[in-house]
């Protein structure tokens, strides 16, 4: 009877010995996630879980999401690294040395302005043998072409080698025949033999106000 209770114990000890010396090896089968242990057991049913989570998180970690979240550059940043624009610098009007003196006054003078021309009219003496001479002729000639209302002529002045013809016009072609009637004036005064002339025309107070300079007399 001893024999058999001591056998017994004896059974008992050696089979708690053995179920100690599992556990730890059945530890890190649930923590690694052995996909060999069979899933019907308590480990197999927590290690499944986790594998498929593992799975679920790592994807993406080296998929399109990966790619996307790489260095992006400002729009500034692409700009500077494409290619590079050129710039296109002002470039001179093509012409001629010919054209290029002429435009600058070099070979051939330029014509003075309509202000230079009314500033040397006014530091010029009168010449008493040909100034009053030459302002009756534009008097009479403008009395037969400019007649009122349509113009109004305010004032006639020749120096020694200019004359200024102010005039006022009142209706929309004021201009355009005014032009004419200074062409046509130019002719009349033929016997002074100007150089040139030149016109200014504005808009004020209602009317046209008309500056013809004739310049360059050579007596």
């Amino acid at each position: 009877m001893v024999r058999f209770v001591l056998g017994l114990l004896v059974g008992v000890a050696l089979t708690l010995l053995l179920v100690k010396l599992q556990e730890p090896a059945s530890a890190p089968a649930v923590a690694l996630g052995d996909s060999s242990r069979p899933e019907g057991g308590p480990a197999g049913n927590r290690a499944a879980p986790l594998a498929a989570d593992v799975s679920r998180t790592t994807v993406p970690v080296h998929g399109p999401v990966s790619q996307a979240t790489g260095p992006i550059l400002p729009a500034s940043s692409q700009q500077v690294t494409g290619a590079p624009q050129q710039v296109r610098s002002a470039q001179a009007p093509q012409s001629t040395a010919e054209h290029r003196d002429m435009a600058m006054g070099i070979s051939v003078p330029l014509p003075p302005s309509l202000a230079e021309l009314h500033k040397r009219l006014e530091t010029e003496q009168r010449d008493p043998s040909w100034s009053a001479a030459s302002e009756q002729i534009i008097r009479q000639y403008l009395a037969q072409k400019v007649t009122s209302p349509e113009f109004d002529v305010a004032a006639v002045e020749c120096r020694q080698t200019l004359c200024e013809v102010q005039v006022f016009g009142y209706s929309k072609e004021a201009t355009g025949k005014w032009s004419q009637v200074a062409a046509d004036l130019q002719g009349q005064l033929a016997a002074s033999r100007f150089e040139g002339s030149t016109l200014s025309v504005t808009e004020k107070n209602g009317r046209t106000v008309l500056l013809s300079i004739f310049f360059g007399r050579r007596p």
